[in-house]
């Protein structure tokens, strides 16, 4: 099992939380938190290239949110 822990710090934490809590992959576990201003992620999957995969949705998503959450 491969795991991967994504700490995105940002004014928008929450927002984040609640937009990505309901997403799910097919091939990886995925947990959310928050702490603070921190929205964490917790990706957990049985190979690597799912892994790979499931952090780079997160992460395109999470930097998307963000930035049309700025220009707003």
């Amino acid at each position: 099992m491969h795991s991967l822990k994504i700490l995105i710090e940002s004014k928008y934490s929450h927002i984040l939380y609640h937009s990505m809590r309901p997403e799910a992959m097919p091939n990886a576990k995925v947990d959310f938190s928050l702490d603070k201003n921190n929205f964490i992620i917790n990706i957990k999957a049985k190979n690597i290239s799912s892994l790979r995969a499931a952090a780079n949705s997160f992460i395109i998503w999470s930097n998307m949110l963000e930035q049309l959450l700025e220009h707003a």
